[in-house]
């Protein structure tokens, strides 16, 4: 995307989740370094795919260094911008991390990858730290549990991304459709899209993102959140200490999928597949169309703010509702929380002074700037009610920051990316062929993890 709207603390932005990580192998660094020296701090941010536009990053980085250095004098904050995609990015960090003249001092890194970086002996534990810091007290405990390995937090999130379904409410009326529109089930949005398929064959049915294509993000901001609404939503047994590689849950998420395809209800695979889809997601839902899609908070400010062309109709047009359990139990509500983090360098010459930037960061004024600028939801709740938040892409930010309360979390271990591949293998194959069977999904589940981290680290449970 290109293009920016005038601001002045508040910008524009659309964020990409996290990238799968299983063929990085990373070396821990050594007990000291050189480093930049004691009193210079730098950042390593992700400068053209975490935010809308090339210019947004290095902006918001470059206005935190220079009003750090203005208040504290003899200090250098320099910035390292990494272009990419997530992929990109978490590459990046790895080489970085490999020499400590390198590591950055503070680095953002999406949060599935926190626990990668971590548990390679590259993050700072920042639990002390914590204890005095007034905004981590509002945040939810799911929230403080993304960057955690066994109670020690690595990293704060700077802003969340959930998800929810968005639907045309001008299609639904033409096929005679309930609006406001609030599936209980999943077979609630089976029956929608066979009716939209039926009374309007030019509207693409759903959009619902698997596959490969771009990593963990995609089923992070896609059919992950299915597995979320399951009966059996668990991906690793903490009582066993295996990964779930079938289960009742991932049976009707792979079901749900395979009735997708076999009916020709989803977008075409030339899209889903794209690497770049969860950011092309909302453009696709605008043109050439698609009734219901799985959607993210960032679609939202996208149409209003950030489209080249805007789509001003959206607000009027397009409703928001949650997306269901699968049979409609519990709160009834699924989402999967995802988003970026920062987190200090473990070997960081003035690991306090990492900390104070890190603090500035997160103050009010800079967290709100950063969450509009990446489109996110505020990790503090208290923040999701302030004007600045909810008028920049109004009415959509209100309808989604109210459901960040019922949002789950993934387990953050490094092996959680073997894990993640394989659930992306086999819901790229039931999106691509009508012929992928719901066992043969589960044994590419079950496959893909034996070989990834062998057979007794997988658990089947029927």
């Amino acid at each position: 995307m290109t293009g920016k709207s005038g601001r002045s603390r508040i910008k524009i932005a659309c964020v990409a989740a996290a990238a799968t990580v299983s063929a990085l192998t990373l070396a821990a660094c050594g007990n000291s370094g050189s480093g930049p020296g004691k009193n210079v701090v730098t950042i390593a941010f992700g400068s053209t795919y975490v935010m809308a536009t090339a210019t947004l990053a290095p902006e918001l980085y470059g206005q935190i260094a220079t009003e750090f250095e203005a208040t504290h004098p003899g200090v250098t904050v320099r910035l390292i911008p990494i272009p990419g995609s997530p992929n990109d990015i978490v590459t990046k960090l790895s080489l970085l991390y490999r020499s400590p003249s390198t590591a950055p001092t503070i680095a953002e890194i999406d949060t599935p990858d926190v626990a990668t970086f971590a548990q390679a002996g590259y993050l700072l534990p920042l639990n002390n730290y914590l204890k005095t810091a007034s905004w981590w007290q509002g945040f939810p405990q799911a929230i403080k549990n993304e960057a955690a390995l066994n109670g020690t937090v690595y990293a704060v999130n700077q802003g969340e991304n959930l998800q929810a379904l968005a639907y045309n409410e001008v299609d639904f009326r033409k096929a005679g459709l309930p609006v406001p529109w609030h599936p209980k089930t999943w077979q609630d949005i089976i029956n929608a899209a066979l009716t939209i398929k039926q009374k309007l064959p030019q509207v693409t049915p759903v959009w619902f993102e698997g596959g490969t294509s771009a990593g963990t993000s995609g089923i992070e901001l896609g059919v992950g959140n299915l597995l979320a609404g399951s009966t059996d939503p668990t991906v690793f047994d903490k009582a066993t200490g295996k990964w779930v590689a079938d289960s009742t849950g991932l049976r009707q998420v792979f079901s749900f999928l395979h009735t997708l395809t076999a009916d020709n209800l989803n977008a075409p695979v030339s899209d889903l597949f794209n690497p770049n889809a969860p950011g092309n997601a909302a453009g696709y839902m605008m043109a050439p169309g698609a009734a219901i899609a799985l959607a993210s908070n960032y679609w939202g400010s996208s149409w209003l703010k950030n489209a080249a062309p805007a789509w001003p109709q959206a607000a009027r047009d397009i409703g928001i509702t949650p997306l269901p359990t699968v049979d409609g139990q519990g709160s009834g509500i699924a989402s999967l929380l995802s988003g970026w983090d920062q987190g200090i360098y473990s070997h960081a010459q003035n690991p306090a002074l990492a900390w104070q930037v890190l603090n500035f960061m997160m103050q009010k004024q800079n967290l709100l700037q950063a969450d509009n600028d990446g489109e996110w939801i505020p990790p503090d709740t208290a923040y999701t009610q302030d004007p600045v938040y909810l008028n920049f892409g109004a009415p959509f930010q209100a309808e989604f920051a109210k459901l960040e309360p019922y949002a789950t979390e993934w387990p953050g271990t490094a092996d959680f990316p073997i894990w993640s591949e394989a659930f992306q293998q086999a819901t790229g194959a039931l999106e691509e062929s009508a012929g992928t069977t719901v066992s043969s999904a589960v044994q590419t589940m079950g496959t893909y993890i034996s070989e990834g981290l062998g057979p007794s680290q997988v658990e089947t449970q029927k």
